[in-house]
């Protein structure tokens, strides 16, 4: 077998990697969140993170960080709000005494 010299092996690997650096992004790797009011809700609902990134594929991580924004955080509140209120409203009219 013969020996490849260590100076062409050297320029063929820079040039692998300076045509790597040059290529475009591949598209279906990246993800991007588009979130929506269904997100908010079903996270209100205390659906797990994992769960919903899965769906909306992106990493778990990135849903942590998107429910930490202020404006974010306000909605999530008052979804929940929502959520308890629309929980507890049947449960809290059949408590009510008869006349």
């Amino acid at each position: 077998m013969p020996v490849i010299d260590p100076a062409i092996l050297l320029r063929a690997f820079e040039n692998d990697a300076a045509a790597a650096a040059d290529a475009e992004p591949s598209w279906d790797r990246l993800r991007r969140l588009l979130p929506d009011p269904d997100l908010i809700r079903r996270r209100a609902a205390g659906e797990p993170l994992r769960t919903l990134a899965r769906d909306y594929q992106v990493a778990h991580t990135t849903l942590a960080r998107y429910f930490k924004r202020p404006d974010v955080a306000r909605q999530l509140r008052t979804a929940r709000r929502l959520t308890r209120a629309n929980h507890t409203q049947p449960n809290a009219q059949a408590q009510l005494p008869t006349s």
